[in-house]
């Protein structure tokens, strides 16, 4: 998890090293906790919502980047 935090966080845009890295942490932990709870819903619809909404949280977390994804 150290490398995808190293490298999510060298993508970042705003913020020294450490900043960049808390916000690689916490954008990753949305990201991870997302897709657990999108998997453990019955429902597809609110699967798909959950998993949407953890996607959009973790971009926001993060803010800007270096390059367009």
């Amino acid at each position: 998890m150290a490398k995808i935090v190293a490298v999510f966080s060298a993508g970042l845009k705003d913020g020294d090293e450490p900043q960049r890295r808390d916000l690689a942490w916490g954008a990753l932990s949305v990201l991870v906790g997302g897709l657990n709870l999108s998997r453990a819903l019955r429902s597809t619809t609110a699967s798909a919502a959950a998993a949407a909404t953890a996607k959009s949280a973790a971009i926001a977390i993060a803010g800007a980047t270096k390059a367009s994804v």
